[in-house]
Protein backbone atom coordinates (compact mmCIF):
# COMPACT_ATOMS: atom_id res chain seq x y z
CA UNK A 1 0.00 0.00 0.00
CA UNK A 2 2.84 2.43 0.74
CA UNK A 3 3.06 4.92 -2.10
CA UNK A 4 0.11 3.43 -3.98
CA UNK A 5 -2.32 6.30 -3.33
CA UNK A 6 -0.19 9.41 -2.74
CA UNK A 7 1.81 9.23 -5.95
CA UNK A 8 4.69 11.61 -6.34
CA UNK A 9 4.31 12.33 -10.07
CA UNK A 10 3.44 16.00 -10.33
CA UNK A 11 3.80 16.42 -6.54
CA UNK A 12 7.36 17.55 -5.78
CA UNK A 13 6.92 17.70 -1.99
CA UNK A 14 5.47 14.16 -1.96
CA UNK A 15 8.48 13.08 -4.02
CA UNK A 16 10.75 14.73 -1.44
CA UNK A 17 8.95 12.92 1.38
CA UNK A 18 9.16 9.58 -0.47
CA UNK A 19 12.90 10.04 -0.97
CA UNK A 20 13.74 11.39 2.49
CA UNK A 21 11.40 9.90 5.10
CA UNK A 22 13.07 7.69 7.70
CA UNK A 23 10.22 7.06 10.12
CA UNK A 24 6.50 7.60 10.63
CA UNK A 25 3.41 5.71 11.68
CA UNK A 26 1.80 2.47 10.52
CA UNK A 27 -1.65 1.76 11.93
CA UNK A 28 -3.96 -1.11 11.03
CA UNK A 29 -7.42 -1.72 12.50
CA UNK A 30 -8.57 -5.31 12.04
CA UNK A 31 -11.87 -6.35 10.48
CA UNK A 32 -15.02 -5.57 12.48
CA UNK A 33 -13.03 -3.89 15.26
CA UNK A 34 -14.46 -0.80 16.96
CA UNK A 35 -11.79 1.39 18.57
CA UNK A 36 -13.71 3.11 21.36
CA UNK A 37 -11.07 5.66 22.36
CA UNK A 38 -9.76 8.24 19.92
CA UNK A 39 -6.25 7.49 18.65
CA UNK A 40 -4.09 10.58 19.17
CA UNK A 41 -0.94 11.17 17.12
CA UNK A 42 1.37 14.08 17.99
CA UNK A 43 4.12 15.53 15.80
CA UNK A 44 6.18 17.79 18.06
CA UNK A 45 8.97 20.02 16.79
CA UNK A 46 11.30 21.17 19.58
CA UNK A 47 14.33 23.44 19.41
CA UNK A 48 16.43 22.33 16.44
CA UNK A 49 16.54 25.26 13.96
CA UNK A 50 16.50 25.02 10.16
CA UNK A 51 15.29 21.42 10.26
CA UNK A 52 13.35 19.54 7.57
CA UNK A 53 11.09 16.72 8.76
CA UNK A 54 9.41 14.23 6.41
CA UNK A 55 7.10 11.91 8.40
CA UNK A 56 5.17 9.22 6.52
CA UNK A 57 1.96 7.61 7.76
CA UNK A 58 0.01 4.61 6.47
CA UNK A 59 -3.44 3.85 7.86
CA UNK A 60 -5.21 0.61 6.95
CA UNK A 61 -8.81 0.03 8.04
CA UNK A 62 -10.11 -3.46 7.34
CA UNK A 63 -13.70 -4.40 6.51
CA UNK A 64 -16.25 -3.15 9.02
CA UNK A 65 -13.74 -1.36 11.27
CA UNK A 66 -14.43 1.95 13.04
CA UNK A 67 -11.99 4.44 14.56
CA UNK A 68 -11.29 8.10 15.29
CA UNK A 69 -7.80 9.48 14.62
CA UNK A 70 -6.62 12.92 15.83
CA UNK A 71 -3.34 14.25 14.42
CA UNK A 72 -1.78 17.32 16.05
CA UNK A 73 1.25 19.19 14.69
CA UNK A 74 2.90 21.42 17.29
CA UNK A 75 5.97 23.63 17.34
CA UNK A 76 7.17 24.30 20.90
CA UNK A 77 9.75 26.97 20.11
CA UNK A 78 9.78 29.97 17.80
CA UNK A 79 12.21 28.66 15.20
CA UNK A 80 12.46 28.11 11.45
CA UNK A 81 11.72 24.55 10.28
CA UNK A 82 9.96 22.66 7.48
CA UNK A 83 7.35 19.97 8.18
CA UNK A 84 6.45 17.82 5.15
CA UNK A 85 4.06 15.00 6.19
CA UNK A 86 2.40 12.55 3.80
CA UNK A 87 -0.35 10.15 4.86
CA UNK A 88 -2.27 7.43 3.01
CA UNK A 89 -5.63 6.14 4.26
CA UNK A 90 -6.97 2.85 2.90
CA UNK A 91 -10.58 2.16 3.81
CA UNK A 92 -12.00 -1.27 3.10
CA UNK A 93 -15.67 -2.14 2.64
CA UNK A 94 -18.02 -0.74 5.31
CA UNK A 95 -15.27 0.93 7.38
CA UNK A 96 -16.16 4.18 9.15
CA UNK A 97 -13.43 6.68 10.08
CA UNK A 98 -13.36 10.13 11.66
CA UNK A 99 -10.16 12.15 11.35
CA UNK A 100 -9.12 15.55 12.66
CA UNK A 101 -5.87 17.25 11.77
CA UNK A 102 -4.86 20.22 13.92
CA UNK A 103 -2.02 22.38 12.63
CA UNK A 104 -0.57 24.51 15.43
CA UNK A 105 3.03 24.89 14.29
CA UNK A 106 5.41 27.57 15.53
CA UNK A 107 5.00 31.05 14.06
CA UNK A 108 8.09 30.71 11.83
CA UNK A 109 7.41 27.13 10.77
CA UNK A 110 6.49 25.90 7.29
CA UNK A 111 3.95 23.10 6.90
CA UNK A 112 3.26 21.32 3.60
CA UNK A 113 1.10 18.18 3.83
CA UNK A 114 -0.47 15.61 1.51
CA UNK A 115 -3.30 13.25 2.44
CA UNK A 116 -4.75 10.59 0.14
CA UNK A 117 -7.89 8.64 1.13
CA UNK A 118 -8.85 5.52 -0.85
CA UNK A 119 -12.42 4.32 -0.20
CA UNK A 120 -14.14 1.07 -1.09
CA UNK A 121 -17.89 0.43 -1.13
CA UNK A 122 -20.13 1.41 1.81
CA UNK A 123 -17.26 3.18 3.62
CA UNK A 124 -17.59 6.59 5.30
CA UNK A 125 -14.97 9.23 6.09
CA UNK A 126 -15.43 12.45 8.08
CA UNK A 127 -12.41 14.73 8.07
CA UNK A 128 -11.49 18.03 9.73
CA UNK A 129 -8.55 20.30 8.91
CA UNK A 130 -8.03 22.98 11.57
CA UNK A 131 -5.27 25.57 11.00
CA UNK A 132 -3.93 28.06 13.53
CA UNK A 133 -0.13 28.22 13.31
CA UNK A 134 2.77 28.26 10.81
CA UNK A 135 4.04 31.08 8.67
CA UNK A 136 3.12 29.18 5.51
CA UNK A 137 0.90 26.13 5.17
CA UNK A 138 -0.32 24.06 2.24
CA UNK A 139 -2.71 21.11 2.50
CA UNK A 140 -3.41 18.76 -0.40
CA UNK A 141 -6.22 16.25 0.18
CA UNK A 142 -7.44 13.71 -2.36
CA UNK A 143 -10.41 11.43 -1.71
CA UNK A 144 -10.59 8.55 -4.19
CA UNK A 145 -14.11 7.09 -4.20
CA UNK A 146 -13.52 3.65 -5.67
CA UNK A 147 -16.71 1.90 -4.48
CA UNK A 148 -20.46 2.42 -4.47
CA UNK A 149 -22.47 4.00 -1.63
CA UNK A 150 -19.49 5.89 -0.21
CA UNK A 151 -19.92 8.92 2.05
CA UNK A 152 -17.28 11.63 2.47
CA UNK A 153 -17.46 14.80 4.55
CA UNK A 154 -14.56 17.26 4.61
CA UNK A 155 -14.55 20.26 6.95
CA UNK A 156 -11.93 22.98 7.24
CA UNK A 157 -11.33 26.00 9.47
CA UNK A 158 -8.37 28.35 9.11
CA UNK A 159 -7.87 31.37 11.35
CA UNK A 160 -4.99 33.59 10.23
CA UNK A 161 -3.33 36.81 11.29
CA UNK A 162 -0.22 38.92 10.70
CA UNK A 163 1.39 37.68 7.45
CA UNK A 164 0.36 34.03 7.59
CA UNK A 165 -0.45 32.18 4.38
CA UNK A 166 -2.48 28.98 3.99
CA UNK A 167 -3.46 26.96 0.88
CA UNK A 168 -6.12 24.27 0.77
CA UNK A 169 -6.27 22.09 -2.35
CA UNK A 170 -8.90 19.35 -2.34
CA UNK A 171 -9.89 16.82 -4.99
CA UNK A 172 -13.01 14.69 -4.60
CA UNK A 173 -12.68 11.94 -7.21
CA UNK A 174 -16.02 10.17 -7.72
CA UNK A 175 -15.36 6.98 -9.70
CA UNK A 176 -18.36 4.78 -8.79
CA UNK A 177 -22.13 5.45 -8.62
CA UNK A 178 -24.36 6.32 -5.66
CA UNK A 179 -21.73 8.25 -3.71
CA UNK A 180 -22.23 11.25 -1.42
CA UNK A 181 -19.74 14.00 -0.59
CA UNK A 182 -19.80 17.30 1.27
CA UNK A 183 -17.09 19.95 1.66
CA UNK A 184 -17.30 23.00 3.92
CA UNK A 185 -14.17 25.13 4.40
CA UNK A 186 -14.30 28.39 6.35
CA UNK A 187 -11.59 31.02 6.67
CA UNK A 188 -11.15 33.95 9.05
CA UNK A 189 -8.36 36.34 8.05
CA UNK A 190 -6.96 39.40 9.81
CA UNK A 191 -3.81 41.50 9.45
CA UNK A 192 -2.03 40.97 6.13
CA UNK A 193 -2.76 37.26 5.98
CA UNK A 194 -3.49 35.42 2.74
CA UNK A 195 -5.36 32.24 1.89
CA UNK A 196 -6.09 30.11 -1.16
CA UNK A 197 -8.84 27.53 -1.60
CA UNK A 198 -8.80 25.36 -4.69
CA UNK A 199 -11.41 22.61 -4.52
CA UNK A 200 -12.32 20.18 -7.30
CA UNK A 201 -15.15 17.70 -7.66
CA UNK A 202 -14.49 15.20 -10.45
CA UNK A 203 -17.33 12.87 -11.46
CA UNK A 204 -16.41 10.14 -13.94
CA UNK A 205 -18.82 8.62 -16.49
CA UNK A 206 -19.43 5.59 -14.28
CA UNK A 207 -20.33 7.69 -11.21
CA UNK A 208 -24.03 8.14 -11.90
CA UNK A 209 -26.33 9.44 -9.14
CA UNK A 210 -23.48 11.23 -7.39
CA UNK A 211 -24.55 13.80 -4.78
CA UNK A 212 -21.73 16.30 -4.14
CA UNK A 213 -21.73 19.78 -2.60
CA UNK A 214 -18.72 22.03 -2.06
CA UNK A 215 -18.64 25.37 -0.22
CA UNK A 216 -15.86 27.78 0.75
CA UNK A 217 -16.81 30.79 2.92
CA UNK A 218 -14.39 33.47 4.07
CA UNK A 219 -14.52 36.38 6.49
CA UNK A 220 -12.02 39.22 6.13
CA UNK A 221 -11.41 41.22 9.31
CA UNK A 222 -8.99 43.73 7.77
CA UNK A 223 -8.60 45.62 4.50
CA UNK A 224 -5.19 44.07 3.83
CA UNK A 225 -6.22 40.40 4.16
CA UNK A 226 -6.57 38.47 0.88
CA UNK A 227 -8.38 35.30 -0.19
CA UNK A 228 -8.40 33.57 -3.56
CA UNK A 229 -11.11 30.92 -3.84
CA UNK A 230 -11.72 28.63 -6.79
CA UNK A 231 -14.28 25.84 -6.32
CA UNK A 232 -14.55 23.65 -9.43
CA UNK A 233 -16.82 21.02 -10.94
CA UNK A 234 -15.69 18.52 -13.58
CA UNK A 235 -18.62 16.26 -14.45
CA UNK A 236 -18.78 13.51 -17.10
CA UNK A 237 -21.96 11.76 -15.86
CA UNK A 238 -25.48 12.94 -16.72
CA UNK A 239 -27.47 11.87 -13.63
CA UNK A 240 -25.89 13.80 -10.76
CA UNK A 241 -26.63 16.49 -8.16
CA UNK A 242 -23.56 18.69 -7.78
CA UNK A 243 -23.20 22.28 -6.57
CA UNK A 244 -20.29 24.47 -5.57
CA UNK A 245 -19.74 28.01 -4.34
CA UNK A 246 -17.36 30.43 -2.71
CA UNK A 247 -18.02 33.62 -0.73
CA UNK A 248 -15.82 36.42 0.60
CA UNK A 249 -17.16 39.09 2.91
CA UNK A 250 -16.76 41.24 5.99
CA UNK A 251 -18.73 41.51 9.20
CA UNK A 252 -22.25 42.81 8.71
CA UNK A 253 -22.41 46.37 10.03
CA UNK A 254 -26.14 46.08 10.68
CA UNK A 255 -25.55 42.99 12.77
CA UNK A 256 -22.82 44.74 14.74
CA UNK A 257 -25.09 47.73 15.31
CA UNK A 258 -27.95 45.50 16.48
CA UNK A 259 -25.75 43.81 19.09
CA UNK A 260 -24.40 47.16 20.26
CA UNK A 261 -27.95 48.45 20.80
CA UNK A 262 -28.36 45.49 23.18
CA UNK A 263 -25.59 46.85 25.40
CA UNK A 264 -22.56 45.03 23.97
CA UNK A 265 -19.34 46.80 23.11
CA UNK A 266 -18.30 46.78 19.46
CA UNK A 267 -15.38 44.45 20.24
CA UNK A 268 -17.63 41.96 22.07
CA UNK A 269 -20.18 42.11 19.24
CA UNK A 270 -17.42 41.47 16.71
CA UNK A 271 -16.10 38.50 18.69
CA UNK A 272 -19.56 36.98 18.98
CA UNK A 273 -20.14 37.18 15.25
CA UNK A 274 -16.73 35.73 14.38
CA UNK A 275 -17.17 32.98 16.97
CA UNK A 276 -20.54 32.04 15.46
CA UNK A 277 -18.99 31.96 11.98
CA UNK A 278 -16.31 29.50 13.14
CA UNK A 279 -18.79 27.51 15.21
CA UNK A 280 -20.48 26.14 12.11
CA UNK A 281 -17.42 23.91 11.64
CA UNK A 282 -16.34 23.42 15.27
CA UNK A 283 -19.76 22.17 16.41
CA UNK A 284 -19.61 19.32 13.89
CA UNK A 285 -16.82 17.68 15.91
CA UNK A 286 -18.39 14.90 17.97
CA UNK A 287 -15.57 14.36 20.47
CA UNK A 288 -16.34 16.72 23.34
CA UNK A 289 -12.79 17.12 24.62
CA UNK A 290 -11.44 17.87 21.15
CA UNK A 291 -14.25 20.31 20.44
CA UNK A 292 -13.54 22.19 23.68
CA UNK A 293 -9.82 22.26 22.89
CA UNK A 294 -10.45 23.88 19.50
CA UNK A 295 -12.97 26.27 21.06
CA UNK A 296 -10.22 27.51 23.38
CA UNK A 297 -7.90 28.17 20.44
CA UNK A 298 -10.66 30.09 18.68
CA UNK A 299 -11.15 32.23 21.80
CA UNK A 300 -7.41 32.83 22.03
CA UNK A 301 -7.39 34.01 18.42
CA UNK A 302 -10.16 36.48 19.23
CA UNK A 303 -8.59 37.62 22.50
CA UNK A 304 -11.85 36.47 24.03
CA UNK A 305 -12.80 37.87 27.41
CA UNK A 306 -16.03 36.31 28.63
CA UNK A 307 -16.35 38.99 31.30
CA UNK A 308 -16.73 41.77 28.74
Amino acid sequence: HLGAYAGYEGHPFTALNTAMFSDGLYLRVAADQLVGQAIQVFYIQTTAPATAIHPRSLYLFDRGSQATVIETFVGLEKTLYFMNPVSEWVMAENSHIRHCKIQDEAADGYHVSRQAVFMERDSAFQGFSISFGAKLERNDLNAIIAGENVQVELNGLYMLGNEQHVDHHTAMLHRRPHSFSRQLYKGILSGSSRAVFNGRIHVSREAQQTDAIQSNRNLLLSDSATINTQPQLEIYADDVRCTHGGTVGQLDEEGLFYLQTRGLSRETARNLMVHAFAGDVVQRIREEGLRERIEERVKNYLGWDERS
